[in-house]
């Protein structure tokens, strides 16, 4: 049997709610997790990849729950599904704005979560060509030929025996 009105919208509010909070505290971790990156703290970072992990499972958790609600409510799981549901049991519109606020916070996780992984591909980078340079590679010079086999015929000449 379908969830009435009052019921859909009272757990959907719930959830968004707690959605919500886990969101913005996803942006803290996220900022804070740039800061550890470029700081290269590794200790730090490898906690806060704990804690990320740790709230993307709890917010995995609640979307799992709204999906349900909306299910039990006959509406489809997904954004058109939630609008559609968000008409029936939200006519005045009051918990929308909520939903619409969950959209923004997540659309900026997205990208300090893309900012930081550029973080951590530059460091990568920067490390390579580090360890090519101490070993008196070219950082650039390709070791692999077109058909995937190693080059062999490159100098390298390391610094430690320099």
């Amino acid at each position: 049997m379908p969830l009435n009105q009052d019921t859909c919208r009272l757990g959907i509010s719930t959830l968004l709610r707690q959605e919500l909070e886990l969101a913005e505290r996803f942006e803290m971790l996220l900022a804070d997790e740039y800061r550890v990156i470029a700081g290269r703290d590794i200790a730090a970072l490898e906690q806060l990849i704990g804690d990320k992990a740790r709230l993307l499972e709890q917010l995995a958790g609640f979307e799992q729950e709204r999906m349900a609600l909306l299910k039990g409510a006959g509406f489809e799981t997904g954004h058109p599904g939630m609008t559609h549901c968000l008409r029936w049991c939200d006519p005045q519109q009051q918990i929308t704005p909520l939903w619409q606020g969950l959209q923004s916070q997540a659309r900026i996780c997205d990208n300090l979560n893309r900012k930081n992984q550029q973080l951590v591909d530059l460091c990568s980078r920067h490390a390579r060509e580090a360890l090519h340079l101490l070993r008196g590679e070219d950082p650039g010079q390709n070791t692999y030929q077109a058909d995937g086999e190693s080059d062999h015929h490159h100098s390298s000449r390391s610094l430690a025996k320099a």
